[in-house]
């Protein structure tokens, strides 16, 4: 499990180091071949470049359209993305500048996002804290996955407005008012 989640992290590293370090082996790999076929190649090479590149790019494009939809899923949704943008701007490696801004973009959108937003608009209506938020989500996720998390907020928001009419009901019950069994004491008789 652990070396296949490795292998799995080393995959994107992989295909960063090789597309950034392509044009210094294609010259190399055109000497292989005889001059007269040598242009041949290279516009082929050309071609395979922008087909790969392509095919990159849109399984990034894909993949940022999934980050939004795992958004639904707080927490995870951030992660998701901010993966995803870092490995989009790795592949195309513009500088460090946007590989240190990208992290930096996403902790302040967080901030903000989970200091003003989603209190706001999700918090009210849900009415859990964060703490609540997150131990509902652990508890989604043991017990039924990616859907269990999906499910978590609303389900325990729902307990949350619940919980206190079913008290309040236990507490009317025969069996919570009903006096104590022979031999138990007086002190419950008294109190019931």
């Amino acid at each position: 499990m652990v070396f296949s989640l490795l292998e799995l992290l080393l995959i994107p590293v992989f295909l960063y180091f090789l597309l950034k370090d392509f044009p210094s082996f294609r010259k190399p790999f055109l000497e292989l071949f005889p001059v007269r076929y040598q242009g041949f190649v290279d516009s082929r090479l050309g071609r395979v470049d922008r087909v790969c590149s392509g095919f990159v790019r849109g399984q990034l494009v894909v993949s940022g359209i999934l980050a939004g939809v795992s958004n639904i899923i707080p927490y995870v949704g951030q992660l998701f993305g901010a993966t995803l943008s870092l490995l989009m701007i790795l592949v195309d490696f513009p500088g460090w500048g946007r590989v240190i801004a990208v992290p930096i973009f996403f902790m302040v959108t967080n901030f903000l996002e989970g200091q003003f937003l989603t209190p706001k608009i999700v918090g009210d209506k849900v009415g859990l804290s964060i703490p609540q938020a997150i131990l509902a989500l652990l508890i989604g996720a043991k017990l039924a996955g990616i859907a269990g998390m999906i499910l978590a907020l609303p389900a325990a928001g729902s307990i949350k407005v619940l919980f206190p009419d079913f008290l309040k009901l236990y507490r009317q019950s025969a069996f919570y008012r009903c006096r104590a069994y022979p031999g138990h004491g007086t002190s419950a008789r008294k109190s019931a």
